[in-house]
Parts: structure tokens; sequence; C-alpha cells
């Protein structure tokens, strides 16, 4: 007997309607969730005023419509098709799935009739239709874990033949439903557009999950690949899509051999810049080394080097130089403090032209040759310090390796990378007080790491180079990652920050998922160039007196269609780090 899915699939497949969401409809198959939008030239039409008081006779039984009118509608992280589609938002509630179906069609005929093209029509829940709201983590919630612990190994077999890219369990918001956050396993992958997904693979997924006791939904996203939260020099054609550091980062960056936590880092001669994430102390053979600790993808991903074994200390490493700030970020900021000066001295000279005779005017004067001055400066201590910025060589890195995390998986996902800090350099531990919003008090040592518990809560923040301090909370179950599928098909939009090539020595990897914490209206939790944060243990609320600042995880990737970042956790790197290098570590130190 063929279920509404299947009926649903094939108008799908005959081009007629969309209905794959029932609180989006279409006329021909949309792009899959989520998608960006782009302003579009509007089709000819000769009647504009009779043409829009037509629309408006269609819609006017939805629920609070509203007409967007011609863009470009693509899945996110891709380049346009070119297809014009005419977007109305409306409120999805019961009844609407009938109504949004006939006015899709009889809005895809006005319009054809209208305008002599073929345009898409799309009807969307107006919650969901720029971007889904942020997902929520899974909670205290027994059944869901015990439910998604059991069925997650049967939903991996049930897509291998797909070419998904990661498997997040979260709460989920789908419009209509109360609650509107329902627990949900979370699918992306590259062939989300793929009829069989919808035909075939997800009403085997749902029945599995209904007949389990209905304690998950599933949600299939589009996903081109992981972003690594390194960043590279701006595209010429793309002069935007570089993310500059954070200012308070940019100022900085040249404090003399002390880079703080959270600084730009990179390898010499390399255009990738990350983040510097802490300082680490590692006692062997009765010597201590200082060194700074961040991602291997940070320092070696863009080299020849095999990255699918783990590298210990060796002299081929250690004749490769680590910069702070990074060559990238340096000369960037050099370049900008360069038009800066530019700038206010073009002023000082006007402006002293202007009103160099008149005594009233000589507090601006004044003001304006200090804040020439301060250019100065500026500049000069940048021009000063580039020949300063080396901090050390690499001493060794995870490779993209994988071990065993005990109690969930053997394929723990591992991503670090060690610097062997030069005698004159310093890694400053301490959190500084000019650091921006922050939920980590300033002054707060940075000098110990905690386990995670499986069922206990974290909050935790993150100090980057590009968005400074961010906050959210550790989900409760493990995310996967198919390694297979991880390096991008085609060249998209974020080819200058996504893997390059298939990294982890097992197909499948298991690790921690950090979602954004809502109350504080962060955007993300890690954005381009943030890779090598550390995650560190924030108070719950505001009640919650700590312990803060105990570091929990090291951050290396993003899912920029779920919004999660991805972690290893601290204890895991720890534990290997001792492995490959045969030292232990004394600092940070395990919180007792």
């Amino acid at each position: 007997m063929a279920t509404a899915a299947t009926t649903t699939t094939k108008h799908v497949l005959c081009g007629i309607i969309d209905e794959r969401l029932p609180y989006r409809i279409g006329c021909p198959v949309l792009p899959v969730l989520p998608v960006e939008s782009t302003p579009a030239f509007t089709p000819v039409i000769q009647d504009k005023f009779s043409f829009y008081i037509q629309v408006q006779t269609i819609l006017r039984k939805l629920i609070r419509p509203k007409i967007h009118g011609f863009l470009h509608r693509f899945s996110h992280n891709t380049s346009p098709t070119g297809t014009l589609t005419f977007l109305v938002t409306a409120t999805y509630g019961p009844g609407s799935q009938a109504k949004w179906r006939t006015c899709v069609l009889k809005l895809r005929r006005l319009i054809i009739n209208e305008t002599k093209t073929q345009v898409a029509v799309e009807i969307i829940d107006t919650a969901v239709a720029f971007r889904y709201p942020p997902p929520k983590v899974i909670l205290n919630q027994e059944n869901v874990i015990i439910a998604a612990s059991k069925l997650l190994p049967k939903v991996i077999d049930m897509i291998c033949q797909y070419q998904w890219i990661s498997i997040d369990v979260l709460c989920w918001y789908l419009p209509g439903v109360i609650p509107s956050y329902q627990p949900a396993i979370v699918i992306c992958a590259r062939d989300a557009l793929d009829t069989m997904w919808w035909s075939n693979t997800l009403p085997k997924i749902r029945k599995l999950l209904y007949e389990a006791g209905g304690h998950l939904k599933v949600v299939l996203l589009f996903l081109d690949t992981l972003s690594l939260m390194i960043c590279e020099p701006p595209d010429t054609d793309k002069p935007n899509t570089w993310p500059e550091p954070d200012t308070f980062i940019a100022q900085g960056m040249y404090e003399p051999n002390e880079p703080n936590m959270g600084t730009s880092c990179g390898r010499e001669g390399s255009k990738h810049s990350g983040t510097l994430g802490g300082a680490v102390q590692l006692k062997k053979n009765g010597k201590t080394y200082n060194l700074g600790l961040t991602n291997c993808h940070v320092l070696l991903d863009d080299t020849d080097i095999n990255l699918k074994k783990r590298l210990p200390p060796s002299p081929h490493l250690r004749r490769m130089k680590v910069m702070s700030p990074s060559d990238e970020d340096h000369s960037f900021v050099w370049k900008q403090r360069r038009a800066k000066l530019r700038e206010v001295h073009r002023d000082h000279l006007q402006y002293s032209r202007e009103w160099g005779e008149i005594p009233e005017r000589q507090g601006i004067i004044d003001d304006l040759r200090g804040y020439e001055d301060s250019a100065w400066q500026s500049l000069a201590k940048a021009k000063d310090f580039r020949d300063k910025r080396e901090i050390g060589t690499i001493y060794a890195v995870s490779g993209y390796k994988t071990c065993a995390l005990e109690g969930i998986t053997d394929d723990y996902a591992l991503d670090w990378g060690l610097i062997e800090l030069n005698s004159h350099s310093k890694i400053c531990n301490i959190v500084p007080d000019f650091s921006g919003d922050r939920t980590v008090p300033p002054g707060t040592q940075i000098n110990t790491w905690t386990p995670i518990g499986i069922k206990s809560q974290y909050r935790v923040a993150k100090r980057g180079r590009t968005s400074l301090w961010t906050t959210g909370k550790i989900n409760t179950l493990p995310s996967t990652l198919n390694c297979f599928y991880l390096g991008p098909e085609n060249p998209t939009n974020m080819a200058q920050d996504t893997i390059k090539n298939i990294p982890f020595d097992k197909e499948r990897v298991v690790t921690y998922c950090i979602i954004e914490d809502k109350e504080k209206k962060e955007k993300e939790f890690l954005k381009s160039g943030d890779s090598g944060s550390l995650a560190l243990l924030a108070p719950l609320n505001d009640s919650d007196p700590g312990p803060p600042g105990a570091i929990v995880g090291l951050c290396f990737a993003s899912n920029l269609s779920t919004g999660a970042a991805y972690m290893t956790s601290m204890e895991m790197v720890v534990k290997n780090i001792e492995d490959v290098t045969g030292g232990t570590v004394t600092m940070p130190r395990r919180l007792e």
C-alpha cells in the first residue's frame, strides 16, 4: 500500500509539485533546505498592480502571508542556478498543506501566463524560510538517549549507499508541531536532492522510529562538506569572503613575546590562519617542554605530508616555523593600519589648512594630530614586530587519526597539533581584560582540564581568532561524520575553508557536538579562523558559581547546515599527546 510520503514523491518525480515537507510546498522541485536567497531581476510584467492584486487574492486564505517576490533560491554553500523563484511565506498550521498546494498551482499558472518564463513558486513557513531556528541540545532525556543509541546503527546501515556527511541527534524546530522542538536524527547529505531519499529511505526510517516508540523524528538537510574553520586570503573575485580577525584579537597581536590564548597563528609561508588555543607543558626525560596547542589541520592541511598517521617529534617537523599572528593576518593588519594612517594624515592636513588660523578650532586639530601620532605608533609597532612573529616550530601532531572513547566508540576523531615555543616566547593563558563580551571572567588562569561525563550538562565558552568569545552547550549524544564524503565534490562558495581531502583513517568517526547558546544570541559558535580554539567550562547560569575556565575540548570543525560545532574532548587530547610524544602533560592538569 502506498504511503503518503510515497505519493508525495511521485508528484515530485512528475515535476508537478514538491510536497516533501508539509510546511514547504513548491512547484517544480525545490532545492533542499537550508537555502540562501539573493535578489533577482523581476521578469517583465505588463500590469504589475493588477498582477499583485491577483496574487493577494490567491493568498487571501493563508495565515499571515507575506510576498517576497522574485528571488534566486539555492542550497546553502552552493552557487545560484539562475532559476527564479517567487517566494511567499506564511504560518503553517492544521489544513495549511492543502491550501498551500492550491495556491502554488494557481500562482505558477498566473506567473507563467504573465511573464512567459518558467518561474518556480514556493510557499514556506515563515520561521524556516531563510534559516532554521537554532537547534537545541539533548539533555537528560533518557528515553531519547536510549532510543538513539539503539537506532543509530540501523539508520547508518539504511543510508550507507548515499553521500551523507554527518548525523547529529538534536532537538530540531519543526513547524506545526507541539512542542515546536522535537528530538530528531538530523542527517546532512550532499545528495539530499536524490529522489530515493524521499521516496524510499526516509519513509523506512520514519517507520523504524515510529515502531521503536516514536521518541525521534528524522530530518534531511543539504550539506556539501564540513568547514574546518581555518581561513585563507580572499578570492580576488570574492573580496568579502575572508573573515577578518576580531578587533580585540588584532589589537593584541603585537604584544611582545606573549601571544594571548585565542590569538591568530599559522605555519610560515602558509595562507592558512587559525587559532592558537593555549599553552601546554610536557615533561619528557627530565626536560620540560613549553608548547602551544592548536589543530593539526591549522598547521599542516595545505602540505603534502601524509596526515593519516600520527607524527611524533622529529627533525623534519622542527624545520617548520609557526608564526603568530599568521602571515596572512599580519599582512591584513599591516595594510589596515597603513590605510588608517593615510586617512587620519589626510584629515589632519585638510583641517589644518582650512582651520589653522581659527583659535576655536585648535582643539579639533590637536585631536587629529593625536590620532595621527597614534596611527603612526600602531603602524610602527606592527612593522617592528614583523620579524619577531616566529613563536616556535611544529613539535608533534595527531594526524587525522582516531582513538577509543571508553563506552562509546573506537572511532573517536583526533585533530591536535603542538608547537614547541622558542625560549623567548610564552603563551599567556590568563583571560585578558580587553576580551570583549565573555562568560569566563578576566584574570581566570586556564591551567586545568576536566573530562566529559556522559549524562552531565556542560556550558562552554571559547575565544577564537575570528569571533572572539562565544558560548554554547555540549550535546549529550555524540555526532557521527562520514569521512568518505568530507571532501567537496565541486568548488563552492566556502571552498577556501573546507576539508580538501578524505581526512581520517576511518570511514566514519565520532565526535562531540556543541550548539550555540541561544540565550546569548550568538549566531555561530565557530567561524572561519576559529579552528584550534579551546572549549572552556562556563557556568550553566548566573547562579552557578563555577569553577569556570577548565578546558573541556579542542574545537576543529563546524556544520554550516545545522550550526553544530565539533570538538575533541581534552581528556582524549591529553591521553593521545602523551601516547604520541612519550611524555607526560603537566599543564594543564586534571581538575580534581
